[in-house]
């Protein structure tokens, strides 16, 4: 299980796996008195995203919005040529250590010891949601892509594919109808001429679409979304053969 808690821009990621912490390195750090200056840009913004999720906010203007930027950046990504070569002035910079430097501010600290009391509900919540999912698309040609008995509690989000159909049109009728989609990793980050070596990325980045997983969202609400899924599957055409 991964899970990521987020505070103003810095976030802390959870996991329970014991084989990727440095004992050594853990060891070494010592709580220190904060330099950070108070972050009012990081908190100004958290205000105004908290303003954006206000129920009669969030479904007449948020929601629209996110479906209709998520919908246009899809289709322009699938019009974009791929270059052949990444220029030399665009490489990535790669750190040579793993750890992050910046300092962690204390109210930041404060924000997620608050989350991590609450992690087990969380987790249940999260873990109800899934398998209502699952329930639902069972036996419909949906596809749900964690296998049966996996920690799905552990997700961020759920995600699911339609064999057969074409993910952009599905994209397209979900804005239409209000439906809060995602479309992650569109597009593989190997060359064209390596997408061979990596079929299952590549199959992510082309059929994948997640469904939410939010503590707040009720069960009755997650089977309605699943069910308007189902009727949105129905109602999209098969792929045409080239």
């Amino acid at each position: 299980m991964t899970k990521c808690f987020p505070a103003f821009h810095g976030a802390a990621i959870l996991v329970n796996n014991d084989r990727i912490v440095d004992p050594v390195k853990l060891g070494a750090s010592h709580v220190i008195e904060s330099k950070c200056a108070m972050p009012v840009s990081d908190l100004a913004e958290s205000l105004v995203r908290n303003l954006a999720t206000v129920p009669w906010i969030y479904r007449c203007f948020t929601l629209p919005l996110m479906s209709l930027r998520d919908f246009l950046q899809l289709q322009v990504r699938n019009f974009r040529p791929v270059p052949a070569t990444v220029p030399s002035n665009k490489q990535a910079v790669v750190p040579h250590h793993r750890f992050y430097t910046r300092e962690f501010h204390p109210y930041q600290a404060e924000l997620l010891l608050r989350m991590f009391r609450r992690l087990d509900k969380i987790r249940e919540q999260i873990g109800r949601i899934a398998t209502v999912y699952r329930e639902v698309f069972e036996n419909t040609p949906i596809r749900t892509i964690p296998p049966p008995g996996c920690d799905n509690a552990g997700l961020l989000r759920s995600p699911i594919a339609f064999p057969g159909k074409d993910r952009a049109e599905i994209m397209r009728l979900a804005v239409k109808r209000g439906l809060a989609l995602r479309v992650y990793w569109d597009r593989p980050l190997p060359e064209n001429s390596e997408h061979k070596r990596f079929p299952n990325a590549v199959c992510a980045a082309q059929n994948f679409v997640y469904l939410p997983l939010y503590a707040a969202l009720s069960l009755e609400s997650a089977r309605l979304l699943a069910q308007e899924v189902v009727e949105l599957e129905g109602m999209v055409l098969g792929k045409l053969l080239p």
